[in-house]
């Protein structure tokens, strides 16, 4: 019974995903226009607001990874991993899921295995 109620909230969970990022992207676009600023440009947040949301709801439909219990950060097309994984098998397809993002310059492993 578990297993069928889980597939029934992959997708209402990375729905939810997917509506929570735009938003900070509208936002957090503002301070990109300060001169000689390091942060990312708006067309680059924007960039790193999509490979999250791909890299996110592609770990949560792997059968094989607990994609929910692993964090997402992305800067300027690098991702970061950071979060519990069960197995090494786990650990090696959660960097494979994200590597296999179109756009993702790096992967940056910051799991932790028990």
């Amino acid at each position: 019974m578990g297993t069928r109620c889980s597939r029934r909230l992959r997708p209402i969970l990375a729905l939810a995903i997917a509506l929570s990022i735009p938003v900070g992207a509208t936002l957090g676009g503002c301070e990109n226009y300060l001169e000689e600023s390091s942060a990312r440009t708006v067309g680059e947040f924007t960039d790193d607001a999509t490979i999250q949301l791909i890299v996110k709801r592609r770990l949560i439909a792997a059968e094989d990874v607990r994609g929910m219990r692993i964090n997402v950060e992305v800067n300027k097309s690098v991702v970061t991993l950071t979060g519990r994984v069960r197995t090494e098998n786990e650990h090696k397809r959660a960097i494979e899921i994200a590597a296999g993002v179109p756009n993702v310059a790096k992967v940056v492993d910051q799991l932790e295995l028990p």
